[in-house]
This record gives structure tokens, C-alpha cells and sequence, in this order.
């Protein structure tokens, strides 16, 4: 956890933009998020990080985007 660093800047960041709800439980989830996928962008590795606000916006904006599209089912298929 040494090798982590998020400021409050960028603490800040993810809960006025990445959050909708009070609370830390929103929060919670998108810092995992961040932490996860970069530890899957270093392998695993144990490499020191700092997390800004863009750095945390290329990482959560498309996520973002995912997210508010999200639909149950099947998607239909045209045949070519």
C-alpha cells in the first residue's frame, strides 16, 4: 500500500464525478475499480503509482459510458 498514492485532489475528483450516491460505499467501488485494473496494466507487479485526475478519468470515463448503456438481453443480429 506504500506504493499507492491518491491525493485528495484526485479523491475529490472521483466523488463529485464517478459517484451519484452519499456516502462511501459508490466511492468504494470506484477506487477498487482503478486498483484493479491497474494492477492488471503492470501484471501484478508491486511499482509505485500515483493516481491524478486524468489519469483517473482515462480509467473510469469509458467505464462510465459502459455503464449508463447497459442492457439486459440479447442484442439483435442482422444477417448479412
Amino acid at each position: 500500500m506504500e506504493n499507492i498514492n491518491i491525493g485528495d485532489d484526485a479523491l475529490r475528483h472521483i466523488i463529485r464525478n464517478y459517484t451519484a450516491e452519499e456516502g462511501v460505499r459508490q466511492l468504494r467501488r470506484e477506487i477498487t475499480a482503478i486498483l484493479r485494473r491497474t494492477l492488471l496494466d503492470l501484471d501484478g507487479a508491486d511499482a509505485p503509482t500515483e493516481f491524478t485526475v486524468e489519469k483517473i478519468d482515462a480509467m473510469l470515463a469509458r467505464r462510465k459510458t459502459l455503464n449508463g448503456t447497459k442492457r439486459i438481453g440479447f442484442s439483435a443480429v442482422r444477417a448479412a
